[in-house]
């Protein structure tokens, strides 16, 4: 399983995630990630919305309900039995809002 590093602009800090799986939907690519290694902890759904020849990538938590639905089938249909759709669709967010939290008290600045 690939680790990969994500910058989070609000906490300028840095995130390790495992990428489970990606594919590409009406042009955007889309990664499949778990903050676990092993893939047993809830999963995120991000989205590429770098601009085109960008040097780097921008990847954005999926948070529209019917563009996450439809990412979320194609994931579930690339694992198999392995994926929960339910799972997938919702917990987008919850994990990476719990690590900001986590981040912003060890600096010392409000949870929110």
């Amino acid at each position: 399983m690939d680790k990969v590093e994500f910058f989070d602009e609000e906490s300028k800090e840095y995130i390790e995630l495992y990428v489970l799986e990606q594919t590409r939907l009406n042009g955007a690519d889309y990664l499949l990630v778990t903050v676990d290694e092993e893939g047993d902890s809830d999963a995120l759904i991000l989205k590429d919305t770098s601009a085109q020849g960008e040097e780097d990538a921008v990847y954005t938590v999926v948070e529209q309900e019917q563009e996450l639905n439809a990412v979320a089938k194609i994931f579930a249909e690339l694992l198999g039995e392995e994926a929960d759709i339910e799972k997938i669709a919702n917990k987008v967010s919850q994990k990476i809002a719990a690590e900001l939290r986590r981040q912003k008290e060890l600096r010392g600045a409000p949870a929110w």
